[in-house]
């Protein structure tokens, strides 16, 4: 009886250790699928960049020295004077100059 108690706890023991190794891949996998897909996200908007006239506050806060009072005022005076036509005109918006705009001049598109 006693030898059947060992045999079961070093059995129960066994299975446990590769259930958490089974799991453990599988989160390593899973971890690696999302730096990939986070690695395929960056790619596709340095490719498209950051359309000033769709972009969200959070977007356009993701660029460079803009922050998310700078990018709210994009947003707003977007609203109020619609759709900017180059990516200079965003020199219009109070806080935004010349420096800041040739900054970020590789990841600013204009579409509508």
């Amino acid at each position: 009886m006693l030898k059947q108690t060992i045999i079961a706890s070093l059995l129960t023991c066994t299975l446990a250790s590769v259930a958490w190794s089974q799991e453990t891949q599988n989160t390593d996998a899973a971890q690696s699928v999302t730096a990939q897909d986070m690695a395929s996200s960056d790619v596709a908007e340095e490719k498209s960049g950051v359309n000033i006239n769709t972009a969200s506050v959070d977007e356009l806060a993701s660029l460079n020295n803009i922050g998310l009072k700078k990018a709210q005022k994009i947003v707003e005076y977007r609203q109020l004077n619609g759709s900017f036509s180059t990516v200079d005109d965003l020199q219009l918006v109070k806080g935004i100059g010349k420096s800041i705009i040739e900054k970020n001049r590789n990841r600013l598109i204009v579409a509508n």
